[in-house]
């Protein structure tokens, strides 16, 4: 279930089912500035993750963190559709709740099981890493085809995110613990998820992931999820005096 909050009273909305077909889930990793280009021209669902919404513009957002941890262009969009943790609801967004900001929906959440995982509930998984929150949301919104952009699992001091950081030594070794344990989540769901007829994909060259899932040049994905859009054709369209 997702909730909207107008003023202090909480609605439940139903969204799954929302969306069909394929999405391309955008991860961090400093090659996401390799495809920007190509990615904002692109006719296809883009889910950005954490601030990867601040380099290429998204259709959809998810967060599980505090508002502080985004930036608050991100947040306060309202052209973009946001995702986040219903406890951090009353989080400040310049001077503002978080519950108040435009086209921002909240979900609850309980400790990831793989066997639940795609099992219609209430609640969401989550178990400290927002990916694979992420797969969830897409499942739920309809999806069916993930492909990964920008999500190498992979992090140094050198090349922390395609945006701007100044992580420490510990913050870098942090992220890097919680790409190994969303990795090894992922390795747990993925033979569940093949059961409910849902896939995922890497289109992020060298990314760690490519060890468990089939690797697509993003070039070739973004064809395939793009032919499903016919061309612009007005002249043939129907006026309504005849």
């Amino acid at each position: 279930m997702f909730y909207r909050f107008v003023g202090l009273r909480r609605k439940a909305i139903d969204l799954d089912g929302l969306y069909s077909g394929a999405c391309f889930l955008m991860g961090g990793s400093p090659c996401l500035n390799e495809v920007k280009d190509e990615l904002d021209k692109a006719p296809v669902v883009k889910v950005a993750m954490n601030n990867t919404g601040t380099i290429v513009r998204p259709t959809i957002w998810i967060g599980a963190d505090k508002a502080e941890n985004y930036s608050p262009s991100i947040l306060a969009d309202p052209t973009i559709t946001k995702f986040a943790v219903i406890s951090r609801r009353d989080c400040e967004v310049d001077g503002k709740p978080w519950r108040s900001l435009p086209n921002t929906f909240f979900v609850s959440t309980k400790q990831m099981k793989p066997k639940e995982f795609f099992v219609p509930s209430r609640d969401f998984a989550w178990d400290k890493n927002v990916f694979t929150m992420a797969l969830q949301l897409a499942y739920r919104l309809g999806f069916r085809e993930v492909y990964t952009v920008g999500c190498a699992f992979k992090i140094t001091k050198d090349a922390q995110y395609c945006y701007d950081t100044k992580l420490n030594e510990n913050q870098v070794q942090y992220t890097q613990n919680t790409y190994n344990s969303a990795l090894r989540q992922l390795r747990g769901l993925l033979p569940v998820a093949e059961k409910h007829d849902f896939r995922v994909f890497s289109s992020t060259p060298d990314s760690a992931l490519n060890d468990l899932v089939d690797y697509v040049p993003l070039e070739r994905a973004i064809a395939k999820v793009a032919s499903a859009i016919p061309p612009h054709d007005t002249t043939s369209c129907k006026h309504p005096a005849d």
